[in-house]
């Protein structure tokens, strides 16, 4: 091919030996001339198949470009010349160009119409409204509880972050089998455990210092005012307004009375406590969200996606997350069972891999 010639480490990466190999550079580096010249060393090898050398990428305009300077590279190499009329044929193209093509291909195995319809961006997201309106029109008439989980994230307007939330999931290799909304964090009991270790400290810096009765009195007095791990253990309102109420008070030295005689082991005890009661406070609302919040989301979502697989089956069209989906499930079918995929490509080439989601990686 013409053009500079290719650096060493170019060079290396072209002539990388089986396995997989990455690629990292930036803008303007050189990384598409890089892939054609790695499809054309791929094509020289032995017995290769140019027909199963893939080589993907994400705009049709990037893969128009690398089929058309593929084509040039065969055209110009005495040995390719004759099989440049394979590029033509050759799956270089979209990712989502691949997929439909190897849905099409394998339309009984993938149990799809091979003359479905690819939705465009704004057809799809049309589509996914006027299922969530039929949706929320049936729930509504069956006072369905799961709606007022809406309410709860603010507004009945809320129905448009469900949807991004639906696609969110969409997109990750394993959904979550909850709504996706909140992160687990540490959970509450790590967070009493803690509150129990900090409690302790203060009572081991009282029991061990030379204190006036007075003095005594007073820790003793505040400590039985705060709320006890066992009492903050069933996760309620009351229970994240007790934690929380000790978290945010204005002056912790009020809510619990250490001795003066050594301010500083009593400001770190004072810190320990306050710093174990937010957490719980956390923990709580953190138990409160997803039995209250995430559960019914999540089902509320799984409503959803069943309608919209009913509504897109009816009427024969796929968007492109089900694209990648059908796809990863069909190459899975063929993986249990064993069979090799009729026509897999042997060689596989990404450009700006980087960008991939979860489904595209598997």
């Amino acid at each position: 091919m013409s053009g500079r010639p290719l650096t060493p480490s170019q060079a290396g990466a072209v002539a990388h030996g089986r396995g997989d190999a990455c690629v990292l550079a930036g803008a303007g580096s050189g990384k598409t001339t890089v892939l054609t010249e790695r499809y054309v060393a791929l094509a020289r090898r032995p017995g290769a198949e140019v027909r199963r050398i893939a080589s993907l990428t994400f705009t049709e305009k990037a893969a128009s470009e690398m089929r058309a300077r593929i084509a040039a590279a065969f055209a110009e190499a005495p040995d390719l010349a004759s099989r440049a009329r394979d590029v033509e044929f050759a799956p270089i193209s979209t990712i989502h160009a691949y997929c439909a093509r190897l849905l099409r291909e394998h339309a009984i195995e993938a149990a799809l119409d091979p003359g479905f319809e690819l939705l465009d961006e704004a057809a799809a997201t049309l589509l996914r409204e006027d299922v969530w309106s039929g949706l929320e029109h049936r729930l509504r008439r069956r006072r369905d509880p799961r709606l007022a989980v809406l309410r709860r994230l603010g507004n009945e307007s809320a129905w448009r972050d469900g949807l991004h939330l639906h696609d969110r999931r969409r997109g990750l290799a394993k959904p979550p089998a909850s709504g996706g909304l909140y992160a687990a964090g540490p959970g509450l009991e790590a967070a009493l455990a803690d509150l129990d270790r900090a409690l302790e400290e203060a009572d081991r810096a009282v029991a061990g210092a030379d204190l006036e009765p007075g003095a005594r009195a007073a820790y003793v007095t505040s400590r039985a005012r705060l709320p006890a791990s066992g009492e903050l253990r069933a996760s309620s309102d009351e229970a994240v307004r007790r934690a929380a109420r000790v978290a945010t008070a204005p002056r912790m030295d009020d809510v619990l009375v250490l001795p003066k005689k050594r301010p500083r082991e009593a400001t770190a005890a004072r810190a320990a406590v306050k710093d174990a009661y937010e957490a719980v406070a956390g923990a709580l609302l953190d138990e409160l969200s997803r039995r209250e919040i995430d559960a019914p989301l999540a089902g509320l979502l799984d409503a959803y996606d069943a309608a919209l697989v009913r509504e897109k089956h009816a009427r024969g069209v796929l968007d492109f997350a089900d694209l990648e989906l059908a796809t990863l499930a069909l190459l899975e079918g063929f993986d249990a069972r064993e069979r090799p995929l009729p026509g897999r490509p042997r060689e596989l080439l990404v450009d700006e891999f980087q960008d991939v989601n979860a489904v595209q990686a598997r």
